[in-house]
């Protein structure tokens, strides 16, 4: 029983490191996805208010 639990034990470490890694990496590019629809979003909201609120700017100063 001994020899079976170590021998598993590393496959069975392997495997949680593996899956763990592989869920950092589904986050990290989760975030970066979110991140790139935000920017989108707010990129088009520049633009269609960009005009607008810079003539605000400009005519404030």
């Amino acid at each position: 029983m001994k020899s079976e639990n170590q021998e598993s034990f590393p496959v069975v470490f392997h495997l949680h490191n593996f899956s763990d890694s592989v869920f950092k990496t589904l986050i990290i590019n989760y975030i970066k996805f979110l991140l790139y629809i935000v920017g989108c979003f707010l990129n088009t909201l520049l633009l269609h208010k960009g005009v607008i609120n810079s003539v605000e700017m400009f005519t404030g100063y």
